[in-house]
């Protein structure tokens, strides 16, 4: 008697449970439209004889002179989205380098992420260029 008792206790529950709705899969989250062939901006590099100094500040005059790219797109979270901060990118070149400057505007104030070695680095902010030569 004792063995039939666990299993007489559990029968109503095992009922109950089978009566339940199965529940549908959530419905398939669509594709993006944006197409990074089609859509991806197209830089124009100015050629320039000035002097730049590599050290991350656009103060040289001759970069204000250089076409900006301001169409740039997320990758994530909304892939082909609008940026949610503005930035400009600029392109020069001389007989020895190819100078790309950026401004990466941002609201919140910068900070830096203690991290293990070799972690995701998926919550920090990303400049991708892709060069088709």
């Amino acid at each position: 008697m004792l063995r039939i008792l666990p299993f007489a206790l559990l029968a109503p529950f095992a009922s109950a449970m089978a009566q339940q709705p199965v529940t549908q899969p959530p419905a398939p989250i669509p594709v993006s439209t944006y197409d990074h062939e089609r859509d991806a901006p197209v830089a124009t590099a100015r050629r320039i004889r000035a002097t730049i100094r590599v050290d991350g500040v656009l103060d040289e005059d001759v970069w204000a002179s250089a076409q900006p790219i301001t169409r740039l797109t997320q990758y994530d979270p909304s892939e082909g989205q609008p940026g949610s901060q503005p930035t400009d990118i600029r392109f020069l070149y001389d007989d020895e380098a190819l100078y790309i400057g950026a401004r990466m505007h941002d609201t919140l104030p910068a900070t830096a992420r203690v991290g293990r070695r070799d972690m995701g680095m998926s919550a920090s902010d990303w400049l991708t260029v892709i060069i088709d030569a």
